[in-house]
């Protein structure tokens, strides 16, 4: 019996992925001909998403939610200079004195901070709402207990002993009386 049920979960178990899929493949081609082609913009981008660089190395699974938001609102905080460094001209004189100004890394950071504080007040909000929801929950199936209790008696708590039948076992004063 354990024989069989070791071959179904083997059978079941899903091998891991290992590298990028084509759709990985294809993203990264498509960014370095970017990269290329844009390099001026490109390093504005790079350095000015390091705080999602870092999360998203950071973070895996379930946690990949906050490495999406900080993410999300870092490249808002990113477009500003972006759309500045595009009408200046697109060149590494215009980057370089964006980078060194330290208003700009100081907003295009800040945003992701806005990013992280955004999830944490999201996560708190949602888990205690579902707290609260839970408790409830709880008080409800409570009442309910009570109501079946006083409409079957307390052999529908679970907490009286039964015999293999279902029937509640007798205590041992109520078959000593029985018996004579």
């Amino acid at each position: 019996m354990a024989k069989k049920q070791k071959e179904k979960d083997t059978k079941q178990a899903k091998p891991a992925r290992k590298g990028m899929g084509m759709a990985g493949r294809i993203l990264f081609i498509f960014l370095i001909f970017a990269c290329v082609l844009f390099r001026a913009t490109a390093l504005l981008v790079c350095v000015g998403m390091l705080p999602t660089i870092a999360a998203f190395m950071v973070t895996s699974g379930y946690y990949r939610a906050k490495a999406y938001a900080i993410g999300i609102l870092n490249f808002a905080g990113c477009t500003p200079f972006i759309l500045k460094l595009w009408g200046s001209g697109n060149d590494f004189d215009s980057v370089i004195d964006l980078l060194t100004d330290p208003i700009v890394i100081i907003v295009m950071y800040m945003s992701a901070v806005g990013g992280y504080m955004l999830n944490w007040c999201c996560v708190s909000f949602v888990s205690s709402l579902m707290y609260e929801k839970g408790k409830m929950r709880i008080k409800s199936i409570e009442k309910r207990r009570e109501e079946l209790v006083e409409r079957w008696g307390e052999e529908v708590t679970g907490s009286i002993p039964l015999d293999p039948d279902g029937f509640p076992l007798e205590s041992d004063k109520a078959s000593l009386r029985r018996k004579f």
